[in-house]
């Protein structure tokens, strides 16, 4: 029998603020079901986005300026997804233009780093090229495992944590960071972006799952115990192995 395919072309915002993130090109789609099964994670429905997008059309896009008044003082994200494979440079969630030591663009990224497979999420403001990067455990190299990560962003510091790892020189890292991010003025490259970001120096589809994103506008870190007890109340405390 012929086993089917299942794609995401649009993963509804659940805020309520109609922020859906979508990809038009089927090629680039990531999986929900796959070879005729759901794709999942913790047992639960999860979206597969290896192996999938181009360096035309990649990850899923909202239409979602993160920084619409020109800056983004503050923000926290909250992921649960599973780094299948390390063997290139997977962006979790992105905004902005391309990140570059070299080019000054603005934004951020979230990306599992092929050297050693370790998560680093790099910030950038507007017309500066220098780059601020966190790495939540310096050794994180367990692909085959599902994790949870936080992030805290403020003009003072720019905080990250795998849940239920403490150990690591990084587990818990607080660096200071530029005053400001700013999204370039390129139409394209502007949104906040899940699975994927627009660095074409990299192939930087995410290779692996992610079953949830959660971001907010503001410095919530003293609301990171009630989310984080949310999340692993629904899928699990993840592994303490880095």
């Amino acid at each position: 029998s012929h086993k089917t395919d299942g794609l995401v072309e649009t993963w509804y915002d659940q805020s309520g603020n109609g922020r859906d993130a979508s990809q038009g090109t089927a090629a680039s789609q990531p999986f929900i079901v796959q070879n005729g099964g759901q794709v999942k994670m913790q047992s639960l429905a999860s979206v597969n986005f290896a192996g999938r997008g181009s360096s035309s059309a990649r990850g899923l896009v909202t239409d979602y300026d993160i920084s619409s008044d020109g800056s983004l003082t503050d923000y926290s994200i909250y992921a649960a997804f599973d780094a299948v494979s390390v063997v290139t440079r997977g962006v979790l969630i992105s905004s902005g233009k391309a990140i570059s030591g070299s080019t000054a663009y603005g934004g951020f990224d979230v990306s599992m780093d092929s050297s050693g497979g370790r998560i680093e999420i790099k910030h950038q403001t507007n017309g500066n090229a220098s780059l601020t990067t966190v790495r939540p455990i310096e050794t994180y190299v367990k692909a085959d495992d599902y994790k949870i990560l936080r992030i805290n962003y403020n003009s003072s510091s720019l905080l990250s944590k795998f849940v239920n790892i403490t150990s690591g020189s990084l587990a818990e890292d607080t660096s200071p960071v530029l005053p400001k991010a700013r999204t370039s003025s390129y139409a394209d490259a502007k949104f906040l972006k899940i699975g994927a970001g627009f660095t074409f120096q990299y192939v930087d589809s995410w290779q692996g799952l992610i079953s949830e994103v959660i971001m907010f506008e503001d410095d919530i870190r003293s609301d990171n115990d009630d989310i984080v007890n949310n999340l692993t109340n629904f899928y699990g405390q993840p592994s303490s192995t880095p």
